[in-house]
This record gives C-alpha cells, sequence and structure tokens, in this order.
C-alpha cells in the first residue's frame, strides 16, 4: 500500500462500513478509496461509540475531499465573516476542474447569495457562528417574512457544513442539523385545461409590436414548442437554428440557458447557454408535429446555423425570467379584457404548467396503450427526466410511442377548431347534397377558416354562416 502524501480532493471514495466493536467496547469505521494514481487506500476511525465513529469517517472524508486541514475549534467568527469565506471557499471548488468535492451550481450560489443579503445578514449577520442554536434557527424559519423557510435553511446548511470543514464548529454543535417542522408534502401540479391553452395562444397570436417589442410572434411561437414538447423554457430558449430538423420533424435538446455568476466578478449575474440539459437524460431528439414544425421553418428563413430560434433583439438568448414575466403580462392583459366582458379569469401560468400538462397528456395515454412500465419510460424520454420516478410523483395516470407529436396536438386549439370545421362541412353538405364539394376547410399555424370554392347564392350562403358563427369559425368567399 502507498505510504506517500496523496491527492485526496481527487480521490474517490466507497460507503464507509463498520467493523465489530473490540472488547474494550470501542468502535471502528472504515472507508476505502482509490487515489488518482488508481492506489487503494483506507480511512479508519476509532470511537467510544458508534454514532461517533460514523461521525469521525464522515468528518474525515469531507476534510479528504476539501483538501482542508481541520484547526481545534478555537476561532471566533462572525456569521458574515463565515459567509464570505463560504463563498471563497465554494469558488475555489468550483474553479479547479480536479476536485471530486460536490461542487454548487451557479444557480445554487446566486440563490444563496441573495437569500444571505436580503434576509439572514440582517438578522444574523454580527452574531459568532458558534453561538447560534438550533432553537434559534427554528424561529428564525418561522418567523413572518417574505421569504420561504426552505431556500433559508439550504443556506445556512451549506454555510454551518463549511463551517465543520474549516473547524469553527464542531458537528456537534452545528445548530442546522435535525428537523425544523417545515417540511411539506409537494403539492400536486395542475395541467392547464386545453381550452385556457387556446386563450393564451389566441392572444399571443393577436400581438402587435409596441415599445421594445418588435418580434411580435416569439412568445406566441416558443409557447407552442413547449406546449408540443414538454420541453423546458431554460432548453426553449436555447435552441438554434441547427438543431431544427425540417424534414425529419426533429429538434436536438442539447442546450440550456441558465443565470450564472459575472465573469468579471460583480455582483450581479448574467445569461449564458451552457452545454448540456438540466441532466444527462435531459439531452435528446424530439419529433414535433406539423404546425410546430411550420413555425420553425418560417423564424427559421433568414436566420444563421448558430442563431436562436427565439432570441433578445441584440441576437442573444433570451433570460427565462424574461420570458417569464413577459407571459405573466401577456395574461393580465387577458385577465383584464375578461374582467370588462364579464368572463371567467384564467389562473396566472408558470412556464412549468406548460411540462406538466405535456406530461399528464403523454402519460395517460401512453400507459394506458403500452402499459405502465413502457409507458412511464418513453415520457421520462420525451422529458428529459433521469428517473421515472419524477414522473410518477406529478401524474397519477400513465404513456409513448417514438412519435409522441400526434398525442401531443390534442392540445393544439387550432388543429381542435379545424377538426370542428371539417365535421361541420361534412354536416353542411350531407344536410344539402348540392353542396358537395363546394366548401373547403383552410386553415394557417394561427387561424381556420370555410372558403367557398363556388358562388353561393344569399340563402346558401345564410345557412352556412348559421352553422359555421356559433363555432366561431368564418366564411370567406
Amino acid at each position: 500500500m502507498k505510504t506517500s502524501t496523496r491527492d485526496y480532493t481527487r480521490a474517490t471514495f466507497g460507503e464507509p462500513f463498520g467493523l465489530k466493536s473490540n472488547r474494550r467496547g470501542r468502535h471502528t469505521y472504515i472507508v476505502e478509496g482509490v487515489d488518482h494514481e488508481g492506489e487503494r487506500f483506507q480511512i479508519k476511525r476509532t470511537r467510544p461509540t458508534a454514532s461517533e465513529a460514523q461521525d469521525a469517517i464522515r468528518d474525515a472524508i469531507l476534510r479528504a475531499r476539501d483538501g482542508l486541514t481541520r484547526t481545534p475549534v478555537a476561532e471566533r467568527v462572525t456569521m458574515r465573516a463565515l459567509y464570505e469565506r463560504w463563498w471563497d471557499h465554494e469558488a475555489a471548488i468550483a474553479s479547479d476542474p480536479r476536485t471530486t468535492s460536490r461542487v454548487l451550481s451557479d444557480s445554487s450560489r446566486i440563490k444563496y447569495r441573495d437569500t444571505w443579503h436580503r434576509h439572514l445578514e440582517p438578522a444574523i449577520g454580527d452574531r459568532l457562528a458558534e453561538t447560534i442554536t438550533h432553537a434559534e434557527v427554528y424561529d428564525l424559519l418561522h418567523a413572518p417574512r417574505s421569504a420561504a423557510p426552505k431556500p433559508l435553511l439550504d443556506t445556512l446548511r451549506s454555510l454551518f457544513r463549511y463551517a465543520e470543514i474549516a473547524g469553527i464548529v464542531t458537528p456537534g454543535a452545528n445548530p442546522t442539523k435535525g428537523s425544523f417542522g417545515i417540511s411539506k408534502p409537494k403539492p400536486s401540479p395542475e395541467p392547464i385545461d386545453a381550452s385556457v391553452l387556446g386563450i393564451i395562444e389566441d392572444h399571443l397570436a393577436a400581438l402587435k409590436p409596441a415599445g421594445v417589442r418588435k418580434d411580435v410572434t416569439r412568445l406566441h411561437d416558443s409557447f407552442v414548442l413547449m406546449r408540443a414538447t414538454g420541453m423546458r423554457v431554460s432548453e426553449v430558449l436555447a435552441v438554434r437554428v441547427r438543431d431544427f430538423d425540417p424534414v425529419r420533424r426533429t429538434v436536438k435538446v442539447n442546450a440550456r440557458v441558465a443565470r450564472s455568476l459575472r465573469d468579471d466578478g460583480g455582483a450581479g449575474t448574467q445569461t449564458k447557454v451552457l452545454d448540456g440539459s438540466k441532466t444527462l437524460a435531459g439531452v435528446r431528439t424530439l419529433t414535433i408535429d406539423e404546425r410546430a414544425a411550420g413555425i420553425l421553418v418560417e423564424r427559421a428563413k433568414g436566420r444563421a446555423p448558430e442563431d436562436f430560434f427565439f432570441p433578445t433583439s441584440t441576437g442573444r438568448a433570451m433570460a427565462t425570467e424574461s420570458w417569464r414575466n413577459a407571459l405573466a403580462v401577456e395574461v393580465r392583459h387577458i385577465n383584464r379584457a375578461r374582467a370588462a366582458a364579464d368572463l371567467p379569469l384564467i389562473p396566472t401560468i408558470h412556464p412549468h404548467q406548460l411540462r406538466v400538462t405535456v406530461a399528464t397528456q403523454l402519460v395517460r395515454d401512453l400507459v394506458a396503450r403500452y402499459g405502465l412500465a413502457a409507458g412511464l419510460e418513453s415520457a421520462r424520454k420525451q422529458l428529459g427526466h433521469k428517473s421515472i420516478s419524477t414522473l410518477t410523483h406529478y401524474v397519477t395516470e400513465e404513456v409513448q410511442a417514438e412519435d409522441n407529436s400526434a398525442i401531443l396536438s390534442g392540445l393544439d386549439p387550432v388543429l381542435a377548431r379545424r377538426r370542428v370545421a371539417e365535421a361541420a362541412v361534412e354536416k353542411i353538405e350531407k344536410d344539402d347534397p348540392q353542396m358537395g364539394f363546394a366548401l373547403e376547410v383552410v386553415s394557417s399555424e394561427r387561424s381556420v377558416h370555410v372558403v367557398a370554392t363556388i358562388p353561393l347564392s344569399e340563402a346558401q350562403t345564410a345557412a352556412v354562416t348559421a352553422v359555421l358563427e356559433p363555432l366561431g369559425i368564418r366564411l370567406l368567399s
């Protein structure tokens, strides 16, 4: 076994396991590992009790992975100083390609930073870290405030985990361990009703240029692509022209838009396009329906292969927050008009609800058709989830085939209106044989009409209009 100094930050560790207690009643826990040169090694800790031995071996693994030498807990550090040291420590880990320790994503670091400055620093910034108690953390989490308790606890746990590593507090004095009574069952996501989808798409399709809004179809077209595929909004906004195959009607999902720390180290954030999806399983190729493909064909005109389908006015990828805000503004406009017309308001729409709606549609249809296992697996591939267990959380009935576009077209209000128009024309021709082949259903990406292919008499026009008008379909001569 190698005895020279090892670089434990690049080592791979197994799961700790315990040995039988010896005659003196002491307990030993061991973890085996392999260093970056392929040499095996062991770390062993012996303590009076099994729980102390487990804590000691976990402590040793954390110390080895982070490459820190623990100092005796004699350092008196304020929470503000602890936060600053934690930030520098996480930045160092994130920038070191050799590290095998847990690395926080940029989005998590940004979330923790914002939570610290807005809510935690004013309350406990000047307190010594070693004086914070479990009861105090409990009261802090349950105190009335605008922030939800979970982000506060996540931030504090990350800070005190580092405090353990740096020897500022002992593992037994970590006030964030244990339960705080804030866990709640995850609410079952609610899919959007197809009629609400139709109201939103009709409104977005009718948008006119206003202010800085030049690309009036961007919000509508990206909304349709999300509804037609179940893609995450971060994935839709990262789709480039080169990712779309108009012949096969496929879209490659291989990038995402994410909020990231500024390259210059500033306090703000920036929007970046990162390779890959949220998970490894998120990189996938999806087949889309004809209408969504037609929309992308139109948007691809005049754009280079590297261009985004839904860019900002400067050609950059649109931020997910901007997309959410733009949709929220339009929903408010819809509800303002509906309130004036004494119509029921539509609910506030979050982008993830489109994904839930697609998942529900897929799972219900495909599981009924192919069985639970095959249906869930296919829906998992369509949505880019790592495991089918994610689907079982928010869908109670379940769905697939290689091409899911036919299933998802059931959510398309324009295609639904076309089917209604075709059924109406068929009824008219059946009731009046003289009208045979006199009417034709014509549709575009955004509207459906019935066109008279031969001149109609006033009586015929009135009869056809009487059938079509209640359905919201216009007759064009």
